[in-house]
């Protein structure tokens, strides 16, 4: 999806992002993304189990330890 938005192959994209920068495009990607989903734990007194995807936001955080 973001490879189209630029006209350009998926692994185009891929190799760009790993040459250019410090990590791959998957573990950027990842990355945000667990990064988005700490921000309302993180400012907001929510509790983990009341969210709908705290399995998903734990196994991430976990994995990417």
């Amino acid at each position: 999806m973001v490879a189209a938005e630029f006209g350009i192959a998926p692994n185009h994209r891929s190799r760009l992002f790993e040459t250019h920068g410090s990590r791959t495009f998957s573990n950027y990607l990842a990355r945000a993304r667990i990064d988005r989903a700490k921000h309302p734990l993180i400012t907001y007194t929510l509790k983990i189990d009341k969210s709908p995807t705290d399995a998903a936001i734990m196994t991430l955080l976990i994995s990417a330890m």
